[in-house]
């Protein structure tokens, strides 16, 4: 009996330290695009202290790929044109996935993959969170000054969080 509670005992160990750490591919391809890199950065230890930035060449047909490990925080992929294009890819991310991004329409970004409805969606709320907040600066100037002692500033606050809780309604 425990020889084969020692038996099992090392074949969960075993099992348990043998995970592979598979690399992550996201391969991109840019059309109307007039320089030949890109931008990728990434945070190497997961708590946005260290954060590494890549210069990415691409082909002449527009093409991209990076091999990297999973990510341990959200990473972004910068396109710096007459249109700027920032495509911000969460933490987790544990497929491989590919974009699609012409520069003359960049609002059709397309993403391809087995969690391309995910990134879709945390593209689509990104752009949102950045609107609405960028409104409440312009209309409540509490709220632009970050004053936490406001009761303006914690309305705000308030009114962001049931605006970006509709949107995750709305978008299912």
């Amino acid at each position: 009996m425990r020889y084969r509670i020692t038996l099992i005992l090392i074949a969960i160990i075993s099992f348990s330290c043998s995970r592979k750490d598979e690399n992550l591919t996201i391969n991109l391809n840019v059309s109307n695009y007039s320089k030949d890199y890109l931008i990728f950065a990434k945070d190497t230890l997961g708590y946005e202290l260290s954060v590494t930035t890549d210069t990415i060449w691409i082909d002449t047909d527009g093409n991209f790929k990076i091999t990297t490990k999973h990510l341990k925080s959200k990473s972004l992929i910068l396109l710096e044109d007459s249109t700027n294009i920032r495509l911000t890819i969460p933490k987790t991310l544990n497929s491989n996935i590919t974009f699609k991004v012409d520069m003359l329409r960049p609002d059709s970004v397309e993403v391809f993959g087995k969690q391309a409805l995910f990134i879709r969606y945390f593209q689509d709320q990104q752009k949102y969170w950045e609107k609405i907040y960028y409104e409440m600066i312009d209309k409540h100037k509490a709220f632009a000054k970050g004053n936490k002692r406001s009761h303006v500033y914690h309305a705000v606050q308030d009114t962001i969080t049931e605006l970006r809780m509709q949107f995750l309604i709305n978008y299912l």
